[in-house]
């Protein structure tokens, strides 16, 4: 998941999306240019990822139990001081009240795309990407003209996207077929 977020800005996976969107934040363009230009910064996260593990898996072994008593307290003591890191963690990035509130929209439209059953991951990863996607959009069309997708790559790609599309609503729709097989 790293590997493909850093080396082509599409992320892996939903904590991809959220490191992708903080490289956004940092001013860094995933991409080749960052496993040219910033070598540095590249190697200090694989190392972060190896030491984080090793630092994980030893903390695990020692502390597990006493983090599995955490795991029968009751919901209305865990509820409230989960809910309230959420809102220090939020307040304290910017000392900001408006990031609480958006902590709480975000945590509504969260709550409500989970009972619809919407992907939460689909919309960061549309958060993230958005606006590279529009700017490329921009700069292909000022490359090519409005009809650039006509060309034989592009047109290959969208029509490649397109019956995948179609394969997956096709075998989401068959009858007799549980929801864990979708």
């Amino acid at each position: 998941a790293l590997a493909s977020t850093v080396a082509f800005g599409i992320p892996g996976s939903s904590s991809m999306a959220i490191a992708l969107s903080g490289f956004y934040i940092l001013g860094l363009e995933t991409g080749p240019q960052l496993l040219t230009h910033e070598i540095r910064f590249v190697f200090l996260m694989i190392f972060t990822v190896i030491a984080g593990n090793l630092i994980g898996t030893l903390l695990g072994i020692f502390v597990m139990n006493p983090l599995i008593r955490f795991s029968v307290l009751p919901a209305n003591i865990l509820v409230p001081l989960v809910v309230m890191v959420i809102f220090a963690g939020a307040y304290a990035s910017d000392s900001s009240l408006i990031n609480i509130v958006i902590t709480l929209v975000f945590g509504i439209v969260g709550f409500f795309m989970k009972v619809l059953k919407y992907s939460r991951a689909s919309l960061l990863i549309g958060l993230v990407l958005g606006e590279t996607i529009e700017k490329n959009l921009y700069l292909a069309i000022q490359i090519d003209g409005p009809l650039f997708f006509l060309e034989l790559l592009p047109l290959s790609l969208l029509l490649i996207a397109i019956l995948v599309l179609i394969l997956n609503v096709r075998l989401g729709l068959k009858p007799g077929r549980s929801a864990n097989e979708r």
